[in-house]
């Protein structure tokens, strides 16, 4: 939670994924995800997908979900101000009703002109494919290569492959997943020394050590600079952006 916090803070075009994963156990999972813009895969060059709160639940009911997000709401709104969420639709009417009811006014007006590149580019390469190969596919029921790829299905995959695909007992299900999240806190802290599968990216360079000067430290001593990585607000397009005090411009995406 506090490392999405500070995520939400870096930028006005702010984005989280959220999503329910079946056949993890005898309880749905459903959660946040957003891209870590403090490092970069070191093979893919892309910013890495992090997993954030986590809700275990027995039904996808309206109820559900409005206990869930009431709950990061209330959470969010200790440091952030004046929540102003932004999410894309979904055939998951209990979801998104509660995120109609929790982040009221979530819904732009208009898109297209808000971000008029984009649509430019929606129009002239996008519209077309999607059509051919997503809509009409699924209109025909041809599923089988149906292509998707967003940041919650591809947390959804890794999930499922902690859990080597077969459901799980409920305390089984959570040291696994509590597995994941800990080894992404892991790797965020291995790049302050130049280690691990992620490396430092943009402004947050400022907080490269070197590999004898991290293990020179005590434990005390390196939390500290993980610590100051975490709660590093710097906009990835400037270093001298204030920090932001709310959640104005925030995407949800639902898929």
């Amino acid at each position: 939670m506090e490392d999405m916090k500070q995520f939400l803070k870096t930028d006005s075009d702010r984005i989280l994924g959220i999503d329910r994963t079946f056949n993890l156990g005898a309880v749905f999972v459903t959660n946040f995800v957003y891209k870590n813009i403090k490092v970069i895969n070191k093979e893919t060059g892309d910013h890495p997908i992090f997993v954030g709160p986590m809700y275990l639940h027995w039904e996808g009911s309206f109820l559900s979900y409005h206990t869930f997000l009431s709950h990061v709401k209330a959470r969010l709104s200790e440091t952030v101000q004046n929540i102003d969420i932004r999410i894309g639709s979904d055939d998951e009417s209990g979801l998104t009703k509660a995120i109609d009811d929790v982040f009221p006014g979530i819904k732009p007006d208009n898109l297209s002109s808000k971000y008029s590149s984009f649509a430019n580019y929606f129009n002239s390469n996008l519209r077309d494919r999607l059509e051919d190969y997503v809509r009409q596919p699924k209109v025909q029921l041809k599923h089988d290569r149906l292509w998707t790829n967003n940041n919650c299905e591809s947390m959804n995959h890794v999930f499922k492959k902690a859990v080597e695909w077969k459901p799980q007992p409920i305390p089984d299900l959570a040291i696994k997943l509590m597995d994941i999240v800990r080894v992404q806190l892991i790797d965020l802290k291995r790049s302050l020394y130049g280690m691990g599968n992620y490396e430092l990216f943009g402004p947050y360079r400022t907080h490269v050590v070197s590999y004898q000067c991290w293990f020179s430290k005590t434990q005390e001593q390196r939390e500290r600079l993980f610590r100051r990585l975490l709660i590093d607000t710097k906009s990835i397009q400037t270093t001298t952006k204030s920090s932001c005090s709310d959640f104005e411009g925030l995407i949800l995406i639902s898929p």
